[in-house]
């Protein structure tokens, strides 16, 4: 299912963009950083994507290593509309709907 959508044109479309923000390039030392440590701060501009890319690393890198099952990423936000709209702006770049493989919850 992940290589089919991979492979559609919305998700190419959401991947060019994706590899122009600026996380993009430090993809593969985040994940190695995570793997490695139990605490790793992550710091950046606004718009660089740590909130709607560095998860995804995440989420990917698992699923890599056959590991996706067993993860579970949370990411909060201060207010209710800032979660809604990362969770959409995750899933529509994921080609998934909200509750499959990302959600949200506003305590």
């Amino acid at each position: 299912d992940r290589k089919e959508k991979a492979e559609g044109a919305k998700f190419k479309k959401f991947l060019k963009l994706r590899i122009q923000l600026p996380s993009f390039q430090f993809k593969n030392n985040i994940t190695t950083l995570i793997n490695h440590h139990q605490v790793v701060i992550i710091e950046g501009e606004t718009g660089c994507g740590k909130t709607t890319q560095v998860p995804q690393f995440i989420l990917d890198d698992k699923i890599d290593l056959l590991e996706g099952g067993k993860c579970n990423i949370i990411c909060t936000q201060p207010r209710k509309i800032s979660a809604i709209g990362v969770a959409s702006r995750v899933c529509e770049e994921r080609c998934e709907e909200i509750g499959s493989i990302v959600g949200q919850r506003a305590a």
